[in-house]
Order: structure tokens, then sequence, then C-alpha cells
């Protein structure tokens, strides 16, 4: 036996640094193939906001001046890198990469000691090829720190005492508070782990009692009524109900120790206690409130970076209660807003709460700024194995593996509510991608275990008893595979977005390509149409650019109703009422087309028709920029000077 424990001790060791090695490699060779996407070399969205942000720490300024708005614990963390070695977020990359490596390396350990050996090696190498998890390690992005957090977690739960111990317990509360503090939604774990520890505890001791009466029967006997308390209660009993809340109270101490200093700077800048951020109320309006529809949707159209959120959260919450109010306040505000909302039409939200729920287990990843499709373009490794490996796959072997391991619940209840309640934290709020990432862990496991012992049944010709396994198989294949996303529109965007960036950095001949290829896979984008003219506009192609402004203004105008009110109220608004082809505004939760975007549109492409020649329609389209946006000194210019030239004076 001794020789076997050895053997197997030595296979594990082996296994282990076999996936390591595949790990590290395939997230080497995807940063290094990556380089080429724009934004990888100038950072946008999130990106740009967490990297400016630990620069800041690592400048000095540890404490900043504002209550947290976004989880704090990513940027401080670049900021510690950052202080080792250096500010290149190339670098930052390959750290990620390395704690990316050491996430396969506990989810697989974990796995063996739920479901054997050779279900953790192939949940290793499941979780190392996996292209989301490769892509967030290969992006400044808090989810690679939360799949590891989440991979430390799962790990500790795996951990086989047969008591749970003190330092298990505090260490499950430290990686669950760092956790909170990458990923927010992890907060509705904490009550489950909770009685997870407790119920755990009490099944250990109880087995470890049999085991210790079974051999020391002659040892009970001798036990004296003189031992029991006055009250009746044994110094045992005491003892074991001592421990259970000693466990309780450390949990709870290694999520406060770092929780709370967290909430004691927030309540020093910001005058009010917090845990972590004031952000729920904002982001629970934007997937809840009337215009909601699963997406991320800014508060104000054009404003998605991190740098506007918080600013426009404020102003908006404030010019309705019109007084200045706190960060708990201006989340308050929205919170209360959006419960009004529902309430006025529950059976609205409920239908939306339905189609997030579909939408958070759905096979495609729905991108922030940086998207998967885009990098699989560039880098082969993600690109191929994508294609197969997905997370339509990974949710529909994980229901056959949770088919397959349904007679061990008493083991394994806490991973089946961990799934369920993080699903329907996900779909709380909105749907990106790198929210529902922290599922991936979750369900690493019980994909490889549902593979392994399919394949162990069908040959040992017990094909019949997978008949549950594979039913729940196909449902959730069909969910997951079920139509719900406009997928040219949201990989057009992704696609634009790189476009963008490269133009931002100066770079327009890199940035041309993504915003063609964004035009050709959603024509009817209005903001991939203009984004390209005005890039081919900058090099001087005017007589391509035109033929793409045409193409945005008809776009922008595809979804206008010229007969209803609201086109009425704008006309009126600009003194045209004759004119039925005017857009309609945007509202302050950004929809619809802004007036003050179609002007830039129409002067942008009067400029190029008066550079390719054509001076009658140029003067049109200034006019119409005038209409759109009356104090607009430029078009109002341009259009005393083409007039006058048409006039021959």
């Amino acid at each position: 036996m001794a020789g076997r424990g050895l053997f197997m001790s030595r296979k594990l060791v082996l296994a282990g640094l076999a996936l390591c090695g595949l790990a590290m490699l395939v997230r080497t060779y995807h940063i290094e193939n990556s380089k080429t996407v724009p934004t990888s070399w100038h950072l946008v969205g999130d990106a740009k906001g967490y990297y400016d942000w630990s620069q800041f720490i690592a400048a000095g300024d540890w404490m900043g001046n504002e209550p947290f708005y976004q989880a704090p614990l990513f940027p401080y963390t670049l900021a510690v890198i950052t202080k080792v070695i250096g500010p290149d977020p190339n670098r930052m990359l390959y750290v990620q990469a390395i704690w990316g490596t050491l996430a396969v390396l506990l989810i697989y350990l974990a796995t063996a000691r739920l479901f054997g050996l050779m279900a953790g090696c192939l949940a290793g190498v499941m979780y190392a090829l996996y292209p989301p998890a490769i892509f967030f390690d290969g992006i400044l992005q808090k989810a690679s720190l939360a799949g590891f957090l989440v991979c430390a977690l799962i790990y500790l739960l795996t951990l086989r005492n047969s008591v749970i111990s003190y330092v298990r317990a505090i260490s499950l509360g430290l990686v669950l508070g760092l956790l909170c503090l990458t990923r927010e939604n992890a907060f509705s774990w904490w009550p489950f782990i909770l009685i997870w520890i407790i119920v755990e505890s009490l099944r250990g001791r109880h087995a470890g009692e049999n085991h210790l009466e079974e051999n020391s029967e002659s040892c009970s006997r001798r036990k004296s009524n003189a031992l029991e308390s006055p009250r009746g209660l044994k110094p045992a009993a005491r003892e074991r109900r001592t421990s259970l809340l000693m466990l309780v109270v450390l949990f709870l101490f290694g999520m406060m120790l770092v929780l709370g200093p967290v909430a004691l700077r927030n309540r020093k800048v910001g005058g009010a206690w917090t845990l972590s951020t004031f952000q729920a109320g904002p982001n629970f309006y934007i997937g809840n409130g009337n215009s909601a529809d699963g997406y991320y949707r800014p508060l104000v159209r054009g404003h998605e970076t991190p740098q506007f959120e918080r600013a426009d959260a404020t102003l908006l919450a404030e010019r309705a209660e019109g007084r200045a109010l706190s960060s708990r306040e201006v989340s308050s505000y929205w919170m209360a807003r959006v419960w009004s909302e529902i309430s006025e039409s529950p059976g609205r939200w409920v239908k939306l709460m339905g189609r997030k729920l579909l939408m958070a287990v759905h096979r495609y990843e729905v991108a922030d700024v940086e998207s998967l499709a885009v990098y699989s373009a560039a880098s082969p490794v993600i690109g191929v194995i994508g294609s197969i490996w997905h997370f339509g796959v990974l949710a529909t072997l994980a229901a056959m593996g949770l088919m397959l391991t349904r007679s061990r619940w008493r083991e394994l209840w806490i991973y089946y509510v961990m799934i369920a309640v993080m699903i329907l934290a996900v779909a709380a709020f909105f749907i990106l991608a790198r929210y529902r990432f922290v599922l991936v862990p979750l369900m690493i496991p019980f994909a490889a275990i549902g593979l392994v012992e399919t394949v162990r049944r069908v040959r040992a010709g017990r094909v019949m008893s997978l008949w549950g396994a594979g039913l729940a198989g196909v449902v959730v294949a069909g969910v997951c595979h079920w139509p719900m996303h406009d997928e040219a529109r949201l990989d057009a965007l992704a696609f634009m977005n790189a476009g963008v960036a490269a133009a931002e950095a100066g770079q327009l001949a890199e940035a041309t390509p993504y915003l063609a290829y964004a035009v050709e896979i959603h024509p009817s984008s209005m903001e991939a149409q203009n984004n390209l003219a005005q890039a081919l506009s900058l090099q001087g192609r005017f007589d391509e650019a035109v033929g793409h402004y045409e193409a945005a203004l008809v776009s922008a105008r595809i979804d206008i109703e010229p007969g209803g009110p609201e086109a009425t109220s704008l006309r009126a608004r600009f003194g045209k009422k004759e004119d039925a082809s005017l857009p309609v505004p945007m509202d302050v939760e950004g929809h619809g087309v802004e007036p003050g975007v179609l002007a830039g549109i129409e002067y942008n492409y009067g400029v190029a028709l008066e550079r390719v020649g054509q001076s009658s329609e140029a003067l049109a389209a200034f006019e119409r920029a005038v209409v759109l946006r009356p104090g607009d000194d430029g078009a109002r210019a341009a259009v005393e000077r083409l007039s006058a030239k048409l006039r021959g004076e």
C-alpha cells in the first residue's frame, strides 16, 4: 500500500508539472501572437482604467480620495507588480499567465481529490486550453485574477480532512474576501460556504466520534457521571460547540481581515460604510431598468469607459434629486429607481430575467471592449481550439457530470449551490463574458468526470445507464445554442473597438482593416461605417470615405419612425416641421441616435464631398448639420462659404 501511495504521489506530481508546462506554454504563445491586436498595445476601456489607477497607486496614492466605485483588488495588485517589475503592461500579462498556470494546477488537484486522478488530469487540460481562460490571462482584466481566486477557493473546499481545521476556515474566509474585492457577485456565496463549514464540521466530528467509540469501548464504560456539567452538558459536547463557534468566527474573521480595511477606508474618504464599492445601484439599473435588454449600456451614450461611469451616475442622480448626493445616496437612488420601474411593469422584468438567465449560460462570449472574437483572429491557439471547446461544450459536459455524480449530493451540494447562485447573481445585473467567467472553474470538475464516466460506462457496455446524463446534456446543449444574440453586430462592435484603439494611437493604417472587417460583417452599423469613413478621410481617401458616410447616415435613419411622436417633437425643436426625415434624439440612458452625433457625420460627409468636387451635395450636408446642431459654427461657416462659391461670388 505504501508503495502504491508513493507511486500515486509521483504520478500526481508529474501530471501537475506537465499541466503547468502546458498552461504556461499556451499562454505565452497567445500573448506573443496577440501583440498585433491594437488593444494589446493601446489600452482602452477597463484595461486602461485599471492600469491608470494602478499607476496612481504605485506613485504613492495608496489611499485615494473617493469611495471605491470599482472593485479595488486588481488595480492594487497591478500597483504591487509595477513596484516589482516596472510599469510595462506587457510584462504584467506574463504575471497573469503565471497565476493562470497556478489556477490550472489548483483545479487539477481539486478535481483529483473529488473524482480521481484521471478526472483531475482531464480537468487540468480543459482549463489549460479553455480559450476564455487563456484570453483573460492575456489582457489586463480582473477576470484573470478572479479565476485564480475561484480555483483557490475550490481547492480549499476539496481538502480532505475529517474535521474542518481552524486554518482551513480562516483561509476560506481570506480567499473569499479577496474574491469579493475582485468580483463583487461572490458576496452571494458567503452564507452558503458558512453553512457548508458547519455541516462538514458536524459530519466530520460525528464520523470521528463513531470511530473512536468503536476502538475504545472499554474506556468509554469507565466515564463517570461526575464529569458531566451541572446542566447535563458533557465537556466533550461543550468543546464541540466551542470548536464549531470558533470555525464560524474564524471564517468571518478571515473575510473581515480583507474587507474590513476597505470598509474603514471608504468611511474615511467618503463618510459612508461599505465593504467594497458603491457601484451596485447604477449597475443594477443598467441591467434591469425599463430600457434594459441584458447587455451593458452606459447611462450616457458614448460614455462606456470607467472615467465617465461614476460621474454620469452621480450627475444624473443629483439632477433628479436636486441636491448633492453622497456615494451611498447615488447608489440608493438608482436602486430605488429600478425597483420603481420593475413594480410598474413586473411582467416585462420577469421576461427580461428569463432572457438574462439564458444569456448567462449561452455559448457566446459577450464582450465588453476587448473581445475573444478579435483575439481569436490573431491568436491561433484560441482561434482553433475555440471552435470546438467553448462554454456550450463545457456546460453540456458539466450537466452530464452533475447527473452522473448525483448519488454523492451530500458531499457535493456546495458546488451545486455555488453554480446556481452565481448564475442568478450574473443574471441579476447584465451579461458580460468576464462576469460569468467565475462559473468556469466550478463547472470544469463536473465536465471532466462527466466525460471520464461516460467513456468508462460505454467501454463497460453500460450505455443505458447514461440515459439521464445524456438527456441532461441534450437539454443544456439546446439551451446554450439557442439563438440569443446578434453575433454579427456584437463581433462588428468588437472589431470596431480594436480599430478605434489603433486610430487613437495614430496608427490609421493598422486601424483600417479592423474597421473594414466590422463593416463587412455588419454593414448596417452606423458606428462602424462612420468610423471607417473617418479613418479613410484622415488618410486622404475621401472618394472611398463618401460611400461609408452615406451608409452611416442611412443606417442612422433605419430605426426612425417619421410619423411618431418623437420625430414630431424633434421637428418642432428644430423648427423644421415639414421635414419628416429628421432623426429621433436618444434619451439619457443611451438609446436612439443623438442629433449631435448625426450632425458630426453630416459635417464630415460634407467635407469629403467637397474634397472630391461635389460642392452642391456638400452644401446640402452642411445645411443638415446646421439644422441638427444650430450652434455648430464650423458648419455655418461652411454653408456660407459654399453658398457664395456656388453663386459665383
